[in-house]
């Protein structure tokens, strides 16, 4: 593959492993999807959904104190 294509080939980054807790649910970020998505794992059924960046920050704080 060409190195301009694999540049351009959009790939999720892999991210921390810490729960977050959001409308009652945990949820595990897994990846990054493009620059501003966030790939959620939910813990109790395992179902994915992607969050903007910008819809975690309102929950950064709570998520700080859950992983000291």
């Amino acid at each position: 593959m060409p190195l301009a294509q694999r540049l351009s080939t959009p790939r999720p980054a892999t991210l921390a492993l810490r729960a977050l807790k959001l409308a009652g649910d945990e949820y595990v970020p897994t990846a990054m999807i493009g620059w501003s998505g966030v790939l959620l794992r939910r813990v109790r059924d395992g179902r994915r959904q992607v969050i903007p960046v910008d819809a975690l920050l309102a929950h950064l704080d709570a998520w700080e104190r859950r992983s000291t």
